[in-house]
């Protein structure tokens, strides 16, 4: 969706830095890779703290590059240890005009210096004060000919009580002499359209390429740990920090699991031990394949709904369980090798939480909410708190802060035990309820009851899920249908399960890998496939008590241990298991699937998603599970459709004092108005299909013919690319890659011809 515009727009700040310009010749195309720090410093032996800049001349350290440069540290894989994904050896690019430099803008603190060859020009304590802006000015003078810049930021973020330390870096090669001003021809100056630099591409033109274009080769060492994380972070594993808690995790989670497991298993009308089967499996499998040290993969709510209306048709008890132990399996294949798309990339990343910091010893308050949809307004709380709570104990808090928290009462021991004891109580509910249905059970007897029921004890063998097939248990006809019921719940799995993944990782400053994430998921659903289990996906409940303690998927692993080990001696105990303990569980759970804070909160910032999110409840009470979810995705569509093709545009007057006025509002500002110029703002845009670039050409040709200059801003690499290819980058006045202002400035420059003089003062754009 473009606009129109002359008026210069506020700068939109993204989660992490990249540099726009010079622009970087990358050795990755996933926008999530280009943007995420090269490095976590607090994992690789350092001890992160506020003042880096203190830290760095205590050690040693002539200056952030010499840091950066020569510290011992690992980077991400794939990754230059000098130049991170950007390539130092790529496509030259000329000196900007004006000795412009821009980025994404510094959204953290920290500091940050910018060199040209073995010159600093550029550098800051604090960038994100130093230059709050996009936009900053550099001195090229440095370069002569050929040179290399080279840009640093070390990001200071307040995480989890603790200081992170995180390396950006890029390499950008240069050609040309610093502080040129644009050619002029007699005293007009003129705007030539910069040549697209060259699109390298996949295929065989990528193999005829110079070798330095192409990405460091990887050791075998990061293949494998790119496959499975686990063998990245187990050799980092600090005992004495992170064992601790990965046990208390390892262990309270079961407590709610066993019993959490039997009911869902009631929703879907399978029999109890099935449930157990995937909490012994699932964890233990993800634990290796995962990117997220918080999630824990367990059954959910709406996906065991959504399994029970799919087969609920089935009546045979015998072909109900092979069409079972099919569904679970087959439903991985689409897991597996599901890969998210760019948009979808892209709205991941637009989806972190920007949060702000408030006045020292301001008072805070944290929110928890459960589920997943956690709003902005609960991160900037719990951000801000961990930031007033550490700079207490840090002893940089204003002298009432420190008179405020002597006051405070302290708390005798007797009262934490209690307010331990009462938060466990609420965490570990399935727990306590079965608990208390046992107590219920042994005063009035199985007569007045109806129990579980028996649950087979041991683990069992494993065995081909397809078997249902192979031994005629289940009509051949039946796979299609089967096929397109998991579909429809991949879709559930999915967006549960990697928004979950998402909203973790915001919490602990962690970077999710979508791709590890799915290929963690339908790794674990292969396992539970053989093993007759129920379908694994991220569990709400378990992952909000694994944020609180675990530290690392260590302890999904205790907790496949601990089920393991339940399922050989405490299956007994829950035959005695009251149905109605379990009914308890479900509605519970049920309950807290409807998130009406977050219909309230969508309704207050964006009531477009309201109104799609209002549609979608009633339809869920109208059409049942899978039809409302399939009527819902169609709701989507349909307002993305609306959004998509409903595009503002605004047209813009400039008068001779320099104000912007809309003409069709105050007409009576402006008589014989004319269009001399237009600007394209393409900031939103993130490709264009044919249609697009047929009516952008058409579009640009009757401007042409009126005497109307044309000019587009802020094309993203995909449309740039696009436009190159179609050659109408020759017919545009400008680089199409460039802000708003500096088209709006090249514009000005270039005088409109005598056939479009104006008949006023005013000038409309």
């Amino acid at each position: 969706m473009s606009k129109f515009y002359t008026a210069l727009l506020a700068p939109i700040a993204d989660a992490h830095q990249i540099v726009l310009l010079p622009e970087p010749t990358w050795t990755t195309d996933d926008k999530d890779t280009k943007y995420n720090p090269l490095a976590f410093l607090e994992g690789e032996g350092f001890t992160p703290q506020e003042d880096f800049t203190a830290w760095r001349t205590e050690n040693g350290y002539k200056s952030l590059h010499d840091f950066m440069d020569n510290a011992k540290y690992s980077v991400t894989s794939g990754a230059d240890s000098a130049c991170g994904f950007t390539d130092p050896n790529g496509t030259p690019q000329p000196i900007p005009e004006g000795n412009a430099m821009r980025s994404t803008g510094y959204t953290h603190d920290g500091p940050c210096e910018v060199w040209i060859d073995d010159t600093m020009v550029l550098d800051g304590e604090n960038c994100h004060e130093k230059f709050p802006g996009k936009d900053y000015t550099v001195d090229y003078s440095a370069c002569k000919g050929t040179c290399t810049l080279r840009w640093y930021w070390m990001g200071v973020r307040f995480l989890k009580n603790a200081y992170s330390w995180q390396v950006y870096k890029a390499c950008i090669p240069l050609t040309g002499s610093g502080g040129g001003t644009p050619e002029t021809s007699g005293s007009v100056a003129t705007t030539e359209a910069t040549e697209a630099p060259e699109v390298r591409s996949t295929g065989s033109h990528w193999d005829a390429t110079p070798a330095r274009f192409k990405l460091p080769k990887k050791t075998w060492l990061q293949t494998t740990q790119g496959f499975a994380p686990i063998l990245r972070w187990l050799p980092q594993y600090q005992v004495h920090r992170d064992l601790k808690l990965d046990i208390v995790a390892g262990i309270t989670v079961p407590m709610m699991l066993i019993p959490q497991e039997v009911s869902l298993s009631t929703i879907m009308n399978a029999p109890a031990h099935h449930g157990l089967y995937m909490a012994a499996t699932a964890p233990l499998v993800y634990a290796i394949f995962s990117s997220s040290t918080a999630l824990s993969v367990t059954s959910c709510s709406e996906v065991s709904l959504l399994v029970d209306t799919i087969l609920e048709d089935i009546d045979d008890q015998d072909e109900l369980k092979i069409a079972k132990e099919k569904f679970f399996s087959t439903l991985v294949l689409m897991q597996l090798f599901e890969s998210p798309s760019k948009e979808e990339a892209k709205a991941a990343e637009e989806e972190r939480v920007l949060t702000t910091v408030q006045p020292t010893g301001a008072e805070t308050q944290t929110i928890h909410s459960h589920g997943f949809a956690l709003t902005d307004q609960q991160y900037v709380r719990m951000e801000t708190t961990y930031a007033a709570r550490h700079s207490i104990h840090e002893g940089r808090s204003s002298g009432a802060d420190e008179k405020s928290l002597q006051e405070l009462p302290r708390r005798s021991k007797g009262v934490l035990h209690a307010i331990f004891l009462a938060r466990a109580k609420c965490d570990l509910g399935p727990l306590v309820m079965c608990i208390f249905g046992g107590i219920v059970d042994y005063e009035l007897g199985p007569p007045h009851l109806k129990l579980t029921g028996t649950i087979p004890g041991g683990f069992p063998s494993p065995e081909v899920p397809w078997y249902g097939f192979t031994s005629h248990l289940i009509a051949g006809d039946k796979f299609d249908s089967t096929l397109n019921h998991t579909l429809t719940v991949v879709v559930m799995m999915f967006l549960s399960s990697i928004a979950m993944a998402k909203r973790l990782g915001i919490q602990r400053g962690e970077d999710i890998n979508t791709d590890k994430e799915l290929t963690g998921l339908g790794i674990a659903s292969i396992v539970c496939g053989f093993f007759r289990a129920m379908l694994p996906t991220g569990g709400m409940s378990c992952a909000a008590m694994n944020l609180m303690n675990a530290h690392t998927q260590l302890a999904s692993i205790i907790t496949c241990l601990i089920v393991i080990l339940a399922l050989y001696t405490l299956t007994g105990t829950l035959h005695y298991l009251p149905s109605a303990t379990l009914a308890s569980i479900i509605i519970v759970a049920g309950y807290s699937l409807v998130e009406f804070k977050e219909a309230k909160w969508l309704y207050l910032v964006k009531r477009d998603e309201f109104a799609v999110w209002t549609a979608s409840f009633i339809l869920t009470l109208g059409l049942g599970v899978l039809d409302s979810l399939i009527a819902s995705i169609v709701c989507s569509i349909l307002a993305l459709m609306w959004k998509t093709k409903v595009s503002p545009v605004i047209f813009l007057g400039e008068l001779d004092n320099g104000i912007l006025v809309d003409p069709w509002n105050g007409a009576s500002a402006i008589t014989g108005y004319h269009h001399a110029r237009c600007v394209v703002d393409d900031r939103n845009m993130n490709g264009m299909d044919a249609t697009t670039i047929q009516v952008m050409s058409d579009t640009q040709e009757k401007l042409a013919v009126r005497k109307v200059l044309f000019a587009i801003a802020n094309a993203k690499s995909r449309a740039y690319n696009l436009l190159s290819a179609t050659n109408r980058i020759k017919h545009l006045c400008g680089n199409p890659s460039i802000p708003v202002e500096e088209a709006v400035r090249i514009l000005h420059d270039l005088p409109p011809s005598d056939h479009n003089k104006p008949r006023t003062s005013g000038v409309a754009v």
